[in-house]
């Protein structure tokens, strides 16, 4: 992309059929994806990135979930040779009760 930017991608499909039993394999996604955006300015010892993931529909004996994204940002800049500071956000746009967004530094 140029100008520090960069995108960086993967997808996976997993056959989560039980061979013997003929179920899907509990828990397992059968589709998962992930999408990368980074900054990164070597001058400023600056770096920035934001991830998305998707996970798709998941078996499990009580019943079926439906697939979820989550997003997440992290940013860090150096202050010295050997030191640096550092902040990030997870699951910003989580709608879900399972877990807080989480902000760590």
């Amino acid at each position: 992309m140029g100008q520090g930017f960069s995108v960086a991608a993967n997808a996976d499909w997993m056959d989560t059929e039980n061979k013997d039993t003929c179920n899907k394999l509990e828990g397992k996604p059968d589709i998962s994806a992930y999408l990368k955006l980074g900054y990164n300015n070597i001058r400023h010892d600056l770096h920035a990135n934001l991830r998305a993931s998707y996970f798709g529909n998941r078996f499990y004996t009580a019943g079926d979930e439906s697939g979820y994204s989550l997003v997440n940002a992290y940013v860090s800049k150096g202050i010295t040779e050997k030191m640096g500071i550092f902040a990030g956000i997870d699951k910003i746009f989580d709608e879900s009760d399972s877990e807080p967004v989480f902000f760590y530094c």
